[in-house]
């Protein structure tokens, strides 16, 4: 590391500063290696530092995006810390250096030689070893991704992720404890001025034999152990990901695509690793092969410092490194920052310029008004019969603010399906559809006999550079049209694949050949940012068209089974899945919702438990749009999940129609096998020369609104009018029939590619429905499901906020007409940075498929917070659920209770009440404010036998009653005596109850053996003049069972479990001992019991406190509970209840299905009470224990071990380093005073 051990005298930059203190100016030195340390050290190593500083702290800002969420990127923030420190203490040091050749006098101070003696080397050494040791764990991690898949997922957490990290940072800590102890020791030196300057010099340590060996042991456990654990896992990982990329058929590598986060993540590392050898190889030859002999020499020297500054430039890269190898950390990055992000309107500008949403502002700024580009709904759109609307408006390109432009992706489209001879490829040019049989690439013959008349009056502006027939003009400050130009000829309109949006910076643009030119020069003249990202899309549906000649085809007539759900299937196919499943499931029914255009009919299935009950309706569809496969292939995913595993959705099926259309679109389907592999739109036609009508613009809510087309040869081409396709009018119709019919639709899909978005309605504009919070509640869960199953980060949120405002689409439809609560778009993977769009790897179907499917399906959870009601006689819990609830609401520890328990089978909204004082309801009495307080923990489980599973709940809820003042009025006569006025206040104590093991003032006990020794301790703190009694005790098992261990006089019921309580002098304190029992066939054990209090005072507690009982009586198992006090007796019938505090916990689940508390959450403590002479009692209860049998060890997992937040962790090495630096150094410092070795601190003698 850092100029490791190479600090010999005469040899090194920091010991030539420190031998020639006298004159304090190394400069003066003129060997050629005191200049080359110069150089390296005082002016290219704090640049570096710098660049490092920044890049670090660049580093931490963009991995705390929410984006970057797998647990590699724990591991890149611990790197990045340990990388920023190093900077840091790498930039002191040499800033010390290059003052000190100012002429600042530090070496003046002892403090100064100490940190050089003792800090300085260990502090960036530790930093360094910590950031080497974290790429190791980081190399794992990977290596168990992609060597061992299938073991990842649960080998793969945040806990064990930061364990390694706090241990990659304490154990550097440890090897290096020695070496900043004996390495060096702080000498001091008298100039010829009288000035006593302070030193490092070599301690008599640092020449034994034994300091050789630590030496050794320390570079190798610190860099040649590490250097060859990366070796290893590099090359096994760079191994088995190549063989795994070639079973699973992903993309070559001349095809450019990474959509896979393995593989991201793997480039990262590489970059990482590569950056790692080049960089401390030199240190490390450094350290094997150079003697002390050449240490002096000029080229050591040199090569020295070389080493050093790599090394150090190593760890300052990491974050350029980032940006270079991920994409996916590029582009939060970027987000991350307002500079690099376009303003809203600039967004809109290219939004307008893309052809997707009419805007009433100015496309570009404009020498005239805003008001002239106002003059059309369609300004972003230009039609042959309408273009003269915008005569005379021009484009200002100076005036233009190009820099927050965003930058546009694209993709550019040398003819597709160019290498098929057999296929007959449709172009549309200015409005008509010509035919040819393409024999080569980019030999198109055109017909324009048919070409309308577009010739238009001069200086006419364009709203795109690529339409129709529009070109650059001469005048570069403006676009014209020309058409006496006909050196531009196209094949078809520029195809947006993914538009600019409000909270997104990149748009997909797909182009044919002819296009090219025009659209780079008009990029280019606005200094908007572009890349290919597909150079050549025919090779990429060549090699799709390959892998889909290998796939199984499914016959009619063949057995259900043999559906292949990892591979795409034509409609043809599809359809005999349908067939199939009718016939082998009697589950699933086939129904026919319309039909296309070209009559083909647009069928889909009802899978559901014939039981003839009215049940809950979903409807799922997919590909409305054709090119989307990756939606047909998740239907037939949700098809075969429903019927081939019918029994893990037995329950949701008996309850739930779910109603699927594979294939709304079929003509576009068919079309895009046999055609068209990108086609989007339906077959109807033609329309001034074009076919086919976006369904999705096609719904009759908001059409025609926003984010639509009037020209027909466009992708979003809106139609003629509303439902003018028959497959948007066969969805609308089902959908709505079914609200008409009074049974509407409860929940509906419709699946998209790609992107990754969760969407809701809107989408016509920035509006919301009513029921927007749950909504986003539920899109919010899903996302969350998305990514635990392959850490896809999916956005959510309406329409026009995260993609585009588009109007007459289907949800918006469903939501407002068709009366369907619950609406929702899903835009499935690929991601939009790192793909090939549309065009998907059949690897890829059954993660997309099943990431959709888990979003869609969602097991039950609560929504939101509970509402709890206090009322006069009862407490209520009201619960809504994102189902309809299935399962138990009961109080905790009485589940097999029925007057405790309510069980639930079809309301989406469940209303629990509990009779006050019922069920182990726990009271306490409150002298200030006076009321009572009644406090109970409920338990919400979803599963219908009472298990306590993942998704349940407990609360723990309390309503406080209020007792009215009570105003006494009344009259007596008195005489004229003097009248002495007595007082006496007493203050409620606070009352604890508690397990605890060795001893009564041992740890709280939380679980443990049957046979092992506990301490039941009961305490009050308070004034002296109270005194206590136990009474009352229970113990509970958890499920409803009560056993009396202490009755109502405070004498042990059975004492085989408790023994007699033992109180001390002051009656302010009692205990008990027992060995721990547990219940049969219940590991869980809970103690609660009355505190009794008394006044000591006048004698009031003889007789209460100790209770007299005695030794020889026993009590049965069976004895009868004692009767509860009257809780109401000093109620009024008015009562107003205070708003309750509710406590959610999530519950632990185990093989007993237990529910651990922590400790604490039971205690009780009193208030203040004015009543001096009555007794009182107090519940109190102990914290929940969990119970083993015999040599049985404990199971249960605690998901917050450090109880502190995590960003606070990475604090913990660096604290206990400290401490152990200076109780270290401390211990070094007195061992040489006491064995009086020569060693000035002080000045020398």
């Amino acid at each position: 590391y850092l100029m490791n051990d190479t600090l010999s005298p005469n040899s090194s930059f920091m010991e030539e500063a420190n031998n020639s203190y006298q004159t304090t100016q190394i400069i003066q030195t003129s060997s050629l290696g005191t200049k080359i340390n110069l150089i390296a050290y005082c002016y290219i190593l704090p640049a570096i530092c710098a660049f490092g500083i920044i890049g670090n702290i660049m580093n931490l800002i963009t991995l705390a995006s929410k984006r970057l969420k797998a647990v590699s990127y724990m591991y890149l923030k611990a790197l990045a810390i340990a990388d920023l420190l190093c900077m840091l203490f790498v930039l002191f040091f040499v800033s010390c250096e290059i003052l000190t050749q100012l002429g600042y006098s530090f070496n003046k101070k002892f403090s100064y030689g100490f940190y050089q003696a003792h800090l300085m080397l260990p502090l960036i050494n530790w930093a360094l070893a910590t950031g080497v040791y974290i790429v190791v764990a980081l190399s794992i991690e990977r290596f168990m991704s992609i060597v061992f898949p299938l073991k990842f997922r649960t080998w793969n957490s945040p806990t064990r992720a930061i364990k390694v990290i706090i241990m990659a940072y304490i154990f550097p800590a440890i090897i290096y404890i020695p070496y900043a102890v004996g390495r060096y020791s702080v000498g001091s030196k008298t100039t010829e001025d009288g000035q006593v300057v302070y030193m490092p010099i070599d301690s008599d340590i640092s020449q034994t034999f034994e300091w050789q060996i630590y030496k050794w042991t320390r570079e190798g456990f610190l860099r040649f152990v590490p250097i060859i654990a990366l070796s290893i896992l590099n090359g096994k990982i760079m191994f088995a990901f190549k063989r795994r990329q070639k079973m699973f058929n992903r993309l070559t590598k001349k095809q450019g695509q990474n959509a896979n986060k393995d593989e991201n993540l793997l480039y990262l590392l590489g970059g990482i690793v590569v950056m790692f050898f080049i960089c401390n190889i030199p240190a490390a030859v450094n350290l094997v092969f150079i003697n002390e002999t050449v240490k002096k020499r000029v080229d050591y020297q040199l090569f020295r410092a070389v080493a050093n500054i790599l090394e150090i430039t190593n760890h300052a890269s990491q974050f350029y490194i980032f940006c270079t190898c991920s994409s996916n950390y590029r582009v939060t990055f970027l987000r991350k920052f307002p500079c690099f992000k376009g303003y809203r309107k600039n967004r809109e500008k290219l939004r307008t310029y893309l052809r997707r949403t009419p805007t009433n502002k100015s496309l570009l700024s404009c020498k005239d008004s805003v008001s002239a580009i106002m003059v059309s709904d369609r300004n972003a759109i230009l039609k042959h019969n309408n273009r003269k609307d915008f005569e005379g408006d021009k484009i200002d390109f100076s005036t233009t603010n190009s820099g927050n432009i965003a930058p546009i992706e694209l993709v550019n489209f040398n003819e597709m399906i160019s290498k098929h001879d057999d296929r007959k490829n449709l172009f549309k040019n200015n409005g008509m559809i010509v035919t040819s049989e393409s024999t080569s690439k980019g030999n198109v013959q055109i017909d324009n006999s048919k070409k309308p008349n577009t010739q238009i009056e001069k200086n006419v502006t364009c709203r795109l550079a690529i339409l129709d027939d529009c070109v650059l003009s001469d005048d570069s400050s403006q676009y014209s049209l020309n058409s006496n130009k006909d050196s531009f000829k196209k094949n078809n309109n520029e195809n947006v694949w993914k538009d600019i949006k409000f909270k997104k910076d990149i748009a997909n643009v797909h182009l044919h050949s002819g296009q090219i030119k025009d659209f780079l020069q008009f990029l280019d003249n606005f200094k908007i940012n572009y890349k290919v990202k597909i150079k050549d899309i025919g090779e990429v549906i060549s090699e799709e068209e390959k892998e889909l000649a290998k796939r199984k085809i499914f016959k009619k007539g063949d057995h259900p089974s043999l559906m292949m759900t990892n591979q795409f299937h034509n409609l043809t196919e599809i359809e005999n899945y349908i067939d199939s499943l009718s016939k082998h499931y009697e589950t699933v029914k086939i129904i026919n919702i319309g039909t296309s255009f070209e009559k083909r009919p647009i069928r889909g299935v009802i899978i559901t438990k014939n039981n003839g009950k009215l049940k809950k309706k979903v409807l799922i569809n997919g590909c409305i749009h054709a090119r989307e496969w990756l939606s047909c292939s998740t239907m037939i995913y949700i098809m075969n999940e429903l019927t081939n595993n019918s029994k893990k959705y037995d329950e949701f099926l008996s309850k739930t129609e779910v109603h699927i259309i594979p294939v709304v679109n079929t003509d576009g389907y068919v079309y895009t096998w046999n055609y068209d592999r990108l086609w989007r739109k339906t077959r109807s036609g033609p329309y001034n020369g074009c076919y086919g009508v976006d369904p999705n613009r096609n719904f009759d809510f908001k059409w025609k609104v926003s984010g639509y087309s009037t020209n027909p040869c466009d992708e979003i081409y809106a139609g003629e009018k509303p439902f003018s396709e028959s497959e948007s009018k066969a969805i609308g119709d089902y959908l709505k029939n079914a609200y008409l019919d009074g049974y509407p639709f409860s929940v509906y899909f419709d699946i998209h590619t790609y992107s990754e978005n969760f969407i809701y309605p809107y989408g016509y504009d920035h509006v919301y429905p009513s029921n927007v919070k749950e909504m986003k509640e539920i899109s919010k869960r899903a996302t969350e499901i998305i990514y635990s199953i392959h850490q896809q980060n999916f956005n959510y949120g309406s329409i026009s906020d995260i993609i585009y405002p588009a109007s007459g689409s289907s949800i918006d439809y469903a939501t407002s007409i068709a009366n369907v609560k619950y609406a929702f778009a899903m835009e499935l993977r690929p991601n939009e940075y790192n793909s090939n769009g549309f065009i998907i790897p059949s690897s890829q179907i059954i993660d997309g498929a099943s990431e959709a499917w888990e979003g869609e399906y969602q097991e039950n959870y609560v929504i939101g917070v509970p509402k709890v009601v206090c009322e006069d006689n009862d407490v209520s819990l009201d619960i809504i659920t994102s189902k309809p609830f299935i399962g138990n609401i009961f109080v905790k520890g009485h589940a097999k209770d029925e007057a405790c328990r309510q069980s639930y089978s079809s309301n989406g909204t469940s209303l629990y009440s509990l009779p006050l004082g019922e069920c182990g309801m726990q009271r306490l009495r409150s002298a200030n404010p006076k009321g009572i307080s009644f406090s109970v923990t409920i338990i919400v489980s979803f599963h219908p036998s009472g298990f306590i599973t993942k998704n349940d709940k407990a609360y723990k809820i309390r309503c406080f009653y209020m007792e009215p003042d009570e105003i006494v009025t009344n009259s007596i006569e008195v005489s004229d005596l003097t009248t002495a006025q007595i007082q006496d206040e007493m203050t409620m104590p606070a009352c604890e109850y508690s397990v605890r093991k060795n001893s009564i003032d041992g740890p709280l006990l939380t679980y443990g053996n049957v046979g092992d020794v506990a301490y039941h301790v009961w305490e009050c703190n308070g004034p002296s003049n109270i005194g206590i009694l136990i009474k009352k005790c229970y113990v509970a098992d958890g499920n409803g069972e009560d056993h009396s261990i202490i009755d109502v006089n405070g004498c042990t019921t059975d004492k085989f479990l408790l023994s007699e309580v033992t109180y001390d002098d002051n009656l302010m304190k009692a205990y008990a001992t027992s060995a721990i029992f547990k219940y049969a066939d219940s590991n869980q054990l809970y103690f609660t019991c009355q505190i009794r209090l008394c006044q000591k005072q006048m004698g009031l507690c003889v007789g209460v406190t100790p209770p007299k009982c005695s030794t020889t009586k026993i009590f049965s198992n069976k004895q009868k509970k004692q009767i509860e006090q009257d809780i109401y007796d000093n109620l009024t019938t008015t009562i107003t209840p205070t708003e309750a505090t509710q406590n959610e916990n999530k519950l632990l689940t185990s093989s007993d299905g237990m529910l651990i508390l922590k400790s604490g959450k039971n205690k009780r403590e009193a208030g203040n009470s004015n009543d001096s002479k009555s007794l009182m009692e107090i519940d109190v209860a102990s914290p929940e224990l969990l119970i083993l049998d015999k040599g049985e060890g404990v199971n249960f997992t605690n998901l917050n071990n450090y109880c502190i937040p995590e960003t606070l962790l990475p604090l913990i090495p660096i604290t206990l380093i400290v401490i152990i630096f200076i109780s270290s150094i401390l211990t070094f410092m007195i061992s040489n005073i006491v064995t009086k070795k020569n060693i000035c601190y002080g000045v020398c003698p």
